[in-house]
């Protein structure tokens, strides 16, 4: 927007109006708007609060900042505070925001420790060099550049506790493809070229990408991503837990799921994910109709049920009164294939117990022994266990 005698950015209350105008035409194409604006947060705040979705520039620096101090103060002051309708990120084609978005979020001192850590950790900095845009006491840190694999010190645990925050947070998660590989700093791209920014945007070879995805920590984020995509508590409702310093405890609930978050900053893998339901509350007939989805393929009448715990042989300890609710459901209505699902969602493996006249269509990919299959790996119904029964049969 240009109006005289202002700075021509963000023009109040002008840019709402013109933003109105092109969402309005968007909307009408089928298409939403997620405006990019770097500046101080709170004009990030006043676009949310206008409807907008924004990207969270904030989260990068104090999800680092957390983890790097080993305290979880500053993190869960902001997450009380910040609008939900975001997209949240860890790492971009640039860098790490610092100033102006965090500024009167994070004070010089602080962010400065953030930096020297960083630097030691083989980052470079994008800096202001407008006198104007500087703290008044010169801090003129712009962007920290790096993978946010790198600057954790390769620690898979960390970079782990670092996504399952972001993906815990509320909003909508972004990876980019260097942090979904768990690239490292392009070290030799930045010295070739000479441009900072080239340590963050690797070019991968197709080989490289086959090698880079086998990678165990790639594997986990990758589970980690279904889960977060796949279970329904994170429609629900978002709950901050009270935790000591050196602890984060986050909840999703919905209805009768739930997930929570439980990192100890001191050691970052531990327990890092709970998920899964009260179902010691319910009966045997309830829990097998928690979460049943009932189709029929080529005359096969199939139930697919799921639950998800964090003890599968706690569950299993009602393994036979499982298996006559199974059977009452098999009889009642004429079913062909009753399959069970018991997902240990913090190993991410399930335990399935299969019952009817066709259970051969199980053992065509799992043998069977006492009507149960260790599927290993295997968390969600609708893109693993599902594809597999329709191939089967």
């Amino acid at each position: 927007m240009k109006k005289i005698g202002t700075s021509c950015f963000f023009v109040e209350p002008e840019i709402y109006k013109f933003l109105d105008w092109v969402t309005e035409l968007a909307t009408s194409l089928g298409i939403e708007l997620l405006p990019e604006v770097h500046a101080h947060y709170t004009t990030q705040f006043k676009l949310a609060k206008h409807g907008n979705w924004i990207y969270d520039f904030i989260l990068p620096y104090m999800i680092l900042e957390t983890l790097i101090n080993k305290s979880s103060n500053r993190l869960y002051s902001y997450l009380k505070v910040r609008p939900h309708k975001q997209f949240t990120m860890l790492d971009c084609h640039d860098g790490i925001p610092v100033k102006p978005d965090l500024d009167d979020l994070v004070e010089t001192k602080a962010a400065q420790k953030i930096v020297d850590v960083c630097v030691e950790r083989g980052s470079n900095l994008s800096l202001i060099y407008s006198d104007a845009h500087k703290n008044k006491d010169g801090f003129d840190v712009h962007q920290i550049r790096c993978s946010y694999y790198s600057v954790l010190n390769c620690d898979d645990d960390a970079y782990l506790a670092a996504r399952a925050i972001q993906f815990f947070a509320p909003g909508i998660p972004q990876v980019y493809y260097v942090g979904l590989l768990a690239g490292k700093n392009d070290d030799k791209m930045v010295k070739l070229t000479g441009e900072g920014r080239e340590i963050n945007r690797h070019n991968f070879t197709i080989s490289e990408i086959e090698k880079e995805v086998q990678k165990p920590v790639v594997q986990r984020l990758l589970k980690l991503i279904d889960f977060r995509n796949d279970y329904p508590a994170f429609n629900g409702e978002f709950i901050i837990e009270n935790a000591k310093d050196n602890e984060i405890k986050l909840t999703w609930k919905k209805e009768d799921k739930y997930c929570t978050l439980n990192i100890d900053l001191d050691t970052y893998g531990i327990e890092m994910l709970k998920a899964g339901t009260d179902l010691d509350d319910f009966s045997e007939e309830e829990l097998i109709n928690l979460d049943a989805k009932k189709f029929e393929e080529n005359g096969v009448k199939c139930v697919i049920a799921q639950v998800n715990t964090v003890s599968i042989e706690d569950v299993l300890k009602r393994k036979e009164k499982l298996e006559e609710a199974i059977n009452n459901e098999i009889e009642k209505d004429n079913l062909n294939l009753f399959v069970f699902a018991i997902t240990d969602i913090l190993n991410s493996n399930s335990q399935i117990i299969a019952l009817g006249n066709r259970t051969d269509i199980i053992e065509k990919s799992y043998k069977l022994e006492d009507n149960m299959a260790f599927l290993e790996g295997v968390v969600s119904r609708k893109k693993q266990i599902l594809p597999m029964v329709e191939k089967n049969i």
